[in-house]
């Protein structure tokens, strides 16, 4: 199936359950196609619709639509569509800190601007990712143990995509400890155990993944 949406983007295919936001530079009358192919035939329709400017909402809600607790792992759902359906997974796993460390951090982050008038929620939300963030039951358990959790959780974040319709690929981001459990399990998924963890893009922040200088960590500590 095939939509234009008449926002200068042209033709987009889309699967029949894909949650789409569009955007337009202005209000107005839009004419909207949409061209459905099976086989050697192809249907076509039309429709118009009336659009008003409104003040932007608030993407992704403060406090989490969802929580799976998997026991290694307590994971937060911010879905970017009403229907609460799972599509474009974008997992952040937190590092060091136990339950000082938690989503509030990640609400924190994505209201950084990116422009006037234009926060990282925005863009996140225009490109239609589904935000996880990824709470350690035990943050002092063994790095080998967390990956294990997070294997877990990257498991059920791929099965419970795919009942929704989704084969988009994830993104995944580790901050600080968070980096080394994510290194270890995504190595161990692929190397080990010839799994694919769906993880497109992983992204390390703070972490210290050719070794850390324990002498000066010590220093720091004191």
């Amino acid at each position: 199936m095939e939509v234009d949406f008449a926002d200068g983007l042209g033709w987009r295919l889309l699967r029949p359950d894909e949650c789409v936001r569009v955007k337009y530079a202005s209000a107005g009358q839009k004419d909207i196609r949409l061209r459905l192919r099976h086989g050697n035939q192809t249907w076509l329709a039309h429709s118009r619709v009336e659009v008003q400017m409104e003040a932007a909402a608030n993407r992704y809600s403060d406090n989490p639509d969802e929580i799976i607790d998997l026991g290694g792992t307590i994971l937060n759902f911010f879905f970017d569509c009403e229907d609460r359906k799972l599509r474009k997974p974008l997992i952040v796993v937190e590092g060091f800190g136990g339950d000082m460390v938690n989503y509030d951090k990640m609400n924190d982050l994505i209201d950084i601007d990116i422009s006037p008038d234009y926060k990282l929620r925005d863009f996140l939300d225009s490109e239609g990712y589904d935000l996880i963030w990824v709470d350690w039951a035990n943050s002092n358990a063994r790095i080998q143990d967390n990956a294990s959790a997070l294997e877990a959780a990257i498991e059920y974040i791929n099965a419970r995509k795919h009942a929704d319709g989704s084969s988009l690929p994830n993104v995944m981001i580790g901050a600080s400890m968070g980096g080394l459990v994510g290194k270890y399990c995504l190595l161990h998924m692929h190397n080990v155990q010839e799994k694919d963890a769906e993880v497109e893009r992983f992204f390390t922040y703070d972490s210290p993944l050719t070794g850390a200088n324990f002498p000066v960590g010590i220093q720091l500590f004191v």
